[in-house]
């Protein structure tokens, strides 16, 4: 249910690189806080999308990631550690 949402989710730019190995893609993002909870990556074959869970004030910010490859839709592993997030991605 989306009773507790007031707001849309707000577009928000996040830090990170892309660096492109021999079979794979690797992207970090710094995200602006420690806390966001449940951070939620979705995958497309040339996208992620980076979306934490609503904040106190009701609020969402994402990030969608264009890729300059495209990737294997079962080869993504993403790993948060404190206010970063590591996405490997094999290429397809």
């Amino acid at each position: 249910m989306y009773e507790n949402i007031h707001e849309p989710p707000l577009e928000s730019s996040f830090a990170g690189q892309t660096r492109a190995y021999d079979e794979d893609i690797m992207i970090v993002v710094l995200l602006p806080t420690h806390d966001m909870p449940d951070v939620a990556v979705h995958i497309a074959p040339r996208q992620f999308l980076l979306a934490p869970g609503i904040d106190e004030a009701g609020l969402q910010i994402r990030q969608v990631i264009d890729l300059p490859y495209d990737v294997s839709m079962d080869g993504v592993d993403a790993e948060q550690s404190g206010n970063s997030i590591r996405i490997t991605a094999a290429l397809a």
